[in-house]
């Protein structure tokens, strides 16, 4: 046991995502209170296995899950007044990606912030 642990290779990692936002986002399914909690947000059970499979070859997924704090709902200081920082912390990054960081970091910040609005209706993440 203790020869494949030591072994084990993956290919999947995670990304951390900072957004500086205009407004307080909202989310379908969570009130503000809950805003001030770590959300975790995934498509479905089925889906989390569809967005590790092509991390696997080194491709950028289509689907996340997002480890999601808000910290200036706690503390309002921590951006100028009426603006929130969103922290999120991403799965199923692949660690090198075979299009190289160059071209996939473009790549991924586009589909995570469409992924962001369209699955959660997060509404000010413009």
């Amino acid at each position: 046991m203790a020869k494949r642990v030591e072994h084990y290779r993956s290919r999947s990692g995670t990304a951390k995502l900072h957004l500086a936002l205009s407004a307080l986002p909202s989310f379908t399914g969570v009130n503000d209170a809950q805003l001030a909690e770590r959300l975790v947000i995934t498509p479905s059970m089925d889906g989390m296995e569809t967005a590790l499979n092509p991390t696997k070859y080194r491709e950028l997924s289509n689907l996340h899950t997002f480890d999601i704090s808000i910290p200036t709902v706690e503390d309002p200081a921590l951006a100028p007044s009426g603006q929130h920082i969103l922290s999120a912390i991403v799965h199923y990054v692949p660690y090198a990606p075979d299009i190289g960081w160059e071209a996939g970091k473009p790549q991924l910040m586009h589909q995570l912030l469409s992924e962001l609005r369209r699955m959660h209706q997060a509404s000010a993440l413009s």
